[in-house]
């Protein structure tokens, strides 16, 4: 694969934010979805195996090679959605104020993989998920401005 071509993805961000007005309500909130990154299916095989087909062993005597056995780009893992809010409320003391707010991280609770195991072995633990999207989250904030 010396020349490789792979192809537009496409990667969504946006953030809003709004205050409403006589309650003095903040609303505040952010989306993302990002392609996944390519996936591989690296085998790692023995000189034992390579000098069977090339008919002599390994350059400078290593012991294995690792070959990613589908071309770059060909497989992908699911988009990665992720939508945060925020809610607060200001609260006013004369020339002072407090905001409370609190904050959802991954709002929708997607639990989608972020990484995989890529070491190809065959009937192996090839593709089985080792990162995924953190849980729902949420977040107590007190900010008090004098």
């Amino acid at each position: 694969y010396c020349h490789v071509e792979p192809g537009m993805t496409t990667r969504f961000t946006s953030a809003g934010s709004y205050v409403i007005p006589k309650v003095d309500v903040m609303l505040s909130g952010t989306f993302q979805s990002s392609p996944a990154e390519p996936l591989q299916a690296n085998w790692t095989v023995s000189n034992a195996i390579v000098q069977q087909t090339l008919g002599r062993p390994l350059a400078g005597g290593a012991p294995n090679i690792t070959v990613n056995l589908l071309a770059p780009d060909q497989m992908r893992g699911p988009r990665v959605n992720q939508l945060d809010l925020r809610v607060g409320k200001v609260l006013r003391f004369a020339s002072q104020r407090a905001t409370v707010s609190v904050d959802m991280f991954n709002a929708l609770n997607a639990d989608t993989v972020l990484t995989y195991n890529q070491a190809f072995t065959p009937g192996g633990a090839w593709l089985v998920p080792t990162t995924v999207l953190t849980a729902r989250t949420a977040k107590i904030t007190v900010q008090y401005d004098f």
